[in-house]
C-alpha cells in the first residue's frame, strides 16, 4: 500500500481541500465521515493482524471519534435542513 501525502486526483492544497470537504452539505459531509471512519476502522483491523497493536489502537480511537464526530454532523444537518430550500435526499 502506498501512503502519499497528497490526495491523487486533487490539484489543491490540503487547506483547499479541507475548505472544499467542509463547505459540503452536512447530509454529503457526514456520509464522507462515515466511509473515512470505516477505512481508518479497516486500517486499526489490519494492523492489528499484522501485530502492530499500538497503531490499531490509535487508529481504533479515530475511528470511534470521527465516528462521534459524524453524529454531531448529522444532528447540524437535521438542524439545518428546515432552512435550505429545495433539499431533495440524494
Amino acid at each position: 500500500m502506498e501512503h502519499n501525502t497528497f490526495v491523487q486526483h486533487f490539484d489543491g492544497t490540503m487547506y483547499e481541500l479541507a475548505d472544499a470537504i467542509g463547505n459540503l452539505r452536512y447530509d454529503a459531509l457526514n456520509k464522507f465521515l462515515v466511509l473515512l471512519s470505516n477505512k481508518i476502522r479497516d486500517d486499526a483491523n489490519a494492523d492489528k493482524g499484522r501485530n502492530r497493536d499500538k497503531l490499531s489502537k490509535v487508529l481504533k480511537q479515530a475511528h470511534e471519534a470521527l465516528d462521534v464526530t459524524s453524529l454531531y454532523i448529522s444532528a447540524a444537518w437535521i438542524i439545518s435542513k428546515p432552512y435550505m430550500e429545495g433539499v431533495k435526499e440524494k
